[in-house]
Formats: C-alpha cells, structure tokens, sequence
C-alpha cells in the first residue's frame, strides 16, 4: 500500500499558489488545494496571442520569426520579426516582413517587396541586427528562391541568387532556401527543391556561407563570399515527376546553432526527423549528418530553438497536431505540448526569450489566425490573495473581488488555480459535485445529480489548465477536460470508507503533479496515495505521526 505525506497537516487545511495570487481556502472541514510548482516546464505555461501579423498590403499566413537583438536602426531589441508567406490572393506569394512589439501588440511594416517573394526564414545576425531573409521565390521547384540582407534600417544591402553565387562551377546554391541560421562569422541555410529533381526525392542541401564584408561587391553580393555544402543529399518531397507548390515543398527546414557544443541542429518536416551536425563552422566538406530523433512524436517538424533557460531543443509540428516538443541535444523527447487546437499545420516560425527574471517566453506564429502567439511561464510575485469560506463567498486582496457572496447551499470543499489566468480565475467545488468556475476559469463539468459513495473533499487543476479532478472522501477520483484518469484507492484494492480492506481514514484532498501525469491523495490520517507518475515520499505514520496515535499525533 503506497501511503505517506508530504508536510504535517496543520489547521488552515487548503492552500493554492498561482501566478500572482495565493488563493486561502478557510473551510469548517478539511480541504485540500493544488499549489503550483515554481520550476520551468513547458506543459504548465500559458499560450497568449501576442498580436495578429497581416501586413498592410494584405499578405497574411506568418512562417519565419525572430527575436531582435538590439535596438538599431529601425528594429527595437526584444521585438519580433515576422515573415508573411502568402499575398491576400495567392499562397506562398507573400512580401513583407512585419516587426511586433510583443510588450504593446502593436506591429509595423519592417520591409515590404517583391524581392523577397515568398519568406519563410528569418536570422538576425546579433551584432548588427543584419536581417537574413530567405526566401522561397515564385517558382514552384524554388530555383527563384534565393537570401536577401536587410540593414537595421529597412535597405536592401544584398540578394544571394543562383544567378550570381556559385560554388566550384555549381549555379544552384539556393534551390527551395528556408531555414536561417547565423553563427560566429557564418551563415546557414537549407534546401528543400531543386530545378532537376530525383527520382528519390534526395535533394536536400545543408549550406554555409562565410560573407566578406570588406570585400567588392558585385550585383550588391561579395564577390569573395566563400560557400560550403555541409550536406547533400537529403530527403525531400521534390521528386521527379511529382508536382511542387511552395506550400508542398517538404524536406530540411528550421536551424539553430547551439555555439555551446558548436552544433547546428536542422528539422527534417519529410522525414520527421532532426539531425545534428557537429563542428558546423569548421567543416571543411559535406558530411554526415546525424538524426538524433526521427518519428516517434515528431509529425513534420518546423522550427527549432534552443531553450535559453535548459539549454534543451524546442520544435514546433507543422503536422496535424500542432504540437511543441522539448528535446534534448541529444535527442531524447522530454515533453509535447498542443499550441494550438485548430486545424492542423498551423505551426511553422518558433523564437525563444528568457525573461528578466528568468522565465521562458516562446514565441511561434498561428498561422490558423494569422497572429504571433507566445508561451510564457507564471511569473509568481505573490502579491494577492483570496479567502474563501465553506459557504462560496471569496474575499480577495490585491485582486478585485471575483465572486462576493454566497450561492450554494452546499459546503465549498476546494479550491484550484486556473493556469493562463493571471489569477484572475479559479474553480470551487462543493461537497456534493459542483464545480463553480470563477473569474476567466472555463467549466468542465461536475458532479451535480451523480450518485455519489461519499462525498468530494477536493479539486486539482492540470497545469494547462484545461480540466481538473475532483476526489471524493473514499478515494474516488474524477477527471474532467483534459485530466488523465490514472487510478484511485479502489485500483489499488481499497474499499473506499466501508468494506473488508476500507481506508483507515478519509481521504481529504488531491494534488496533481507538475506534469499533470499524475496525483497524490492525502488522508486524514497523513497519508498519501501516488498514482501516474506522482512519486512516493514516506509519510506521516512512517515519521511517527499519525491522526489516531495516542501520542504525537497530527492535530
């Protein structure tokens, strides 16, 4: 039997931490609430829409973003670039870049012209704020495609094209350009088409450039601008006799480069895979790439950032889930999380920020409503909190009252945190079921009218805030929204408060993990039930406490 307790139980029987709030809960009999963990995990935070992203011209459809750097020129640090890929009337024959202030959501043309037909990739190189656009071009193979450079001010410094960059004797150096990436003295970018495509599809390039500044220039370009193929041969959509669009192009995508491990990392959206390639800037010939992760959760990978705050690898599905994923360098998947619910390859651009005080900010573009859309963590400054009485009534302090007078006949039992609410909202349930969703909190249902064994004792909130359980004084869990079901004391053969193996004490309350994989139920008698992937820590009998000792007990 797994029994313990995490903390000796104490006569203010609830507490809830949220973002910016502790909620108090005050009742006439034991409750128990959620508190919300204070360590960065991707599943708990909160999606945000920062600002929609239509240029004025009408192009819609965000691909590319980034994060500027420094403010110069007409770019303000912090703020995103955004690159539109479609026109108001044709997809994949977008021209504008649009900078947003994700503080204001206020947005402005950057730069807006026929030369960049098409972007899907944006790097910012952090020294200068030179913007590197890639772009897909109006051909469907993409042999117009090709690299602008953007100067902080809006000019047009220089076009990479195919008619005037070659690499011994090769005129096809950007043939369906899309991933972006700078390091050190270096540029990279990929190639998902090609103007002579295989009977296998294996078309894919991986590229560097290392730009000479000083150099002349010819048709805006350095004329001593040195190239490398890092890798050929990559799997793609563009096969021979199959039909590409912009929009169908398929194969390597998204870059980042890691300067901790000197590695750049690539997304392969028609392998479903992500490859990594050491020593990037000091290769001197193609390679080998290594796939570090392939299938599995991957489901068209896109974008791809490195996690300032763990150094882990983020990626973005542009498949049908629309999913986050959170890998190591290594490769080894750590978490997904849906960014968006509405119809599938709406993911593509995918930025990352570490805040003042040290929270992550991701930043991806919705392409399902046109917008730039943020994930951020809880900030938790702890300045307000709420009481709540057996009877409903809630008195808040430092928020403005959200629910002020009493409307149940039954006793207010628990209270949960809704996360993305800013501690605006919250859910309440009653002895009997009743779940009252408070503030900007949404109802998943209750229990109202259901033939109960015992009455609820308590609610707990998944850290996305989309459901909660509820648990019942015998052990019996409910899961409401997207709460996963992973067994109660009954699955672990109790039979609940009678039977021939009854609890020995009532259960008060529940807890759900950081993750929302799992849960722990506390009972009156200090101990603890663990269930998903909620581990087990001792508990209070084991320390020599117990609510029906003759001697050191609980209460």
């Amino acid at each position: 039997m797994r029994r313990s307790k995490s903390a000796k139980l104490m006569r203010l029987w609830g507490i809830g931490i949220s973002t910016g709030v502790i909620s108090l809960v005050v009742l006439q009999q034991p409750a128990f609430a959620q508190a919300m963990p204070q360590t960065h995990l991707f599943p708990q935070m909160a999606v945000h829409q920062v600002a929609p992203t239509n240029g004025a011209n009408g192009d819609t459809n965000p691909y590319g973003i980034a994060v500027v750097p420094k403010t110069m020129g007409m770019l303000t640090a912090g703020d995103l670039l955004v690159a539109n890929f479609n026109s108001a009337s044709a997809a994949g024959a977008g021209t504008s870049l649009v900078e947003v202030n994700p503080a204001t959501g206020t947005s402005k043309i950057f730069y807006q012209n026929a030369d960049i037909t098409g972007p899907v990739g944006i790097a910012i190189n952090p020294s200068a704020d030179i913007v590197w656009v890639a772009y897909y071009g109006s051909t469907p193979n993409g042999s117009s495609s090709g690299y602008a450079v953007i100067s902080n001010s809006g000019d047009l410094v220089a076009n990479y094209t195919n008619a005037s960059s070659s690499y011994n004797g090769n005129h096809t150096l950007f043939e369906g350009t899309w991933g972006a990436a700078f390091a050190p003295g270096a540029f990279f970018w990929t190639n998902a088409g090609a103007a002579n495509p295989t009977a296998g599809g294996a078309t894919g390039q991986i590229w560097r450039l290392n730009p000479n500044p000083t150099a002349s220039t010819k048709n805006g370009q350095p004329i001593n601008a040195t190239y490398l193929p890092l890798a050929t041969n990559l799997p793609t959509s563009d096969i021979a006799g199959t039909a590409l669009t912009p929009s169908s192009v398929a194969g390597p995508q998204g870059m980042v480069y890691d300067a901790a491990n000197k590695t750049l990392y690539i997304t392969d959206d028609y392998n479903n895979a992500v490859y990594a390639l050491p020593n990037a800037l000091t290769a001197t010939g193609p390679v080998t790439p290594i796939m570090i992760a392939h299938n599995g959760v991957l489901n068209a990978p896109q974008g791809i950032a490195i996690d300032p705050v763990n150094h882990d690898l983020l990626v973005v599905d542009g498949g049908s889930k629309n999913d986050l994923v959170e890998l190591t360098t290594s490769g080894r998947i750590l978490a997904t999380r849906t960014l968006n619910s509405g119809s599938g390859g709406a993911l593509f651009g995918l930025a990352t920020t570490m805040m003042g005080n040290g929270h992550l900010i991701v930043y991806f573009d919705n392409s399902n409503a046109s917008a730039l859309d943020e994930l951020s963590a809880p900030t938790f400054s702890y300045q307000s909190y709420q009481f709540t009485q057996s009877n409903g009534a809630t008195t808040s302090f430092g928020l403005p009252t959200l629910l002020n007078a009493p409307r149940t006949a039954n006793k207010v039992v628990g209270i949960a945190y809704a996360a993305g609410s800013d501690g605006h909202g919250y859910w309440e349930v009653t002895s009997n079921g009743a779940v009252y969703a408070e503030g900007d909190a949404k109802s998943y249902g209750g229990l109202v009218g259901a033939r109960l064994t015992a009455p609820i004792v308590g609610i707990a909130s998944t850290p996305d805030g989309n459901g909660y359980w509820l648990v019942g004084a015998d052990g019996g869990v409910f899961n409401f929204g997207d709460a996963g079901f992973y067994g109660n004391t009954y699955t672990d053969g109790l039979t609940g408060l009678k039977g021939s193996h009854s609890l020995n004490m009532p259960v008060m309350g529940i807890m759900a993990t950081a993750d929302g994989g799992g849960y722990w139920l506390v009972a009156k008698d200090g101990g603890v039930f663990n269930f998903g992937d909620a581990g087990f820590a001792g508990s209070a009998a084991r320390s020599g406490i117990s609510y029906t000792a003759a001697t050191n007990p609980l209460l």
